[in-house]
């Protein structure tokens, strides 16, 4: 398997900065540092003596390419492998007042079976203290345009990842079947501790996928990111 590159995920905060591919070093203290534009988001939370923050990637879309741990550097990406199957994937930064803490990711891997959706979710922890998810919850929703989006199944999980275990796999999470003609996506979101202290998490959402009439679920040919 290669080496996870990425920082990565979810995320959150209170901050939503644009950022590019960040790199991570380890300072003489312990705490880990991040460099680019990714220092640009620490530094604005450091500014405002923020406890509890969280950095991601900006969105972006990448074409089809060879599966590897390298595709999502610094983003948050979207990839359609085929008219069936997508990935979302988040890199972060989270921490305090006096830096950053420690950087992961994560990964959405969907995968549609005629007028049903399954989900896989990769969490990797690059640096830093370990981590422990509340309640990461993977949510599929129904969209339904001008209306609020209605929920078609929800699981929960609380896996925890840090240098000792530096990657957790969810189980196979299938979804209800899709009856209605309508567009559905799935959002990640929830809650981690590290070092005694909570940090909320941004949503992340998936590709949307279209299950129109009574044909099987696909995904758009050009699909495009979504925006938080």
């Amino acid at each position: 398997m290669r080496t996870h590159r990425m920082l990565s995920a979810l995320v959150a905060g209170v901050l939503q900065c644009a950022l590019a591919t960040p790199g991570v070093a380890v300072a003489e203290d312990g705490r880990t540092s991040a460099d680019g534009s990714l220092q640009t988001c620490i530094d604005q939370a450091l500014r405002e003596r923020r406890t509890n923050w969280v950095c991601t990637g900006p969105g972006t879309s990448v074409p089809d390419r060879d599966e590897d741990d390298t595709w999502c550097v610094g983003n948050v990406c979207h990839r359609v492998k085929s008219p069936y199957t997508a990935s979302s994937r988040a890199d972060a930064a989270y921490g305090n007042q006096d830096g950053v803490i420690g950087t992961f990711s994560v990964n959405v891997n969907s995968n549609l079976n005629g007028r049903q959706a399954k989900w896989t979710i990769n969490l990797a922890w690059s640096t830093g203290l370990p981590i422990a998810y509340i309640g990461l919850n993977l949510t599929c929703r129904e969209d339904k345009n001008n209306l609020p989006d209605s929920i078609c199944g929800s699981s929960s999980f609380q896996p925890a990842i840090g240098p000792a275990a530096v990657s957790w796999k969810s189980r196979t999470i299938n979804g209800e079947r899709l009856n209605n003609s309508n567009p559905y996506y799935a959002e990640l979101s929830g809650q981690f501790d590290a070092g005694g202290s909570r940090f909320g998490m941004d949503t992340l959402r998936t590709l949307t996928f279209n299950c129109y009439g009574d044909d099987n679920c696909y995904f758009p040919a050009r699909a495009k990111e979504h925006h938080r």
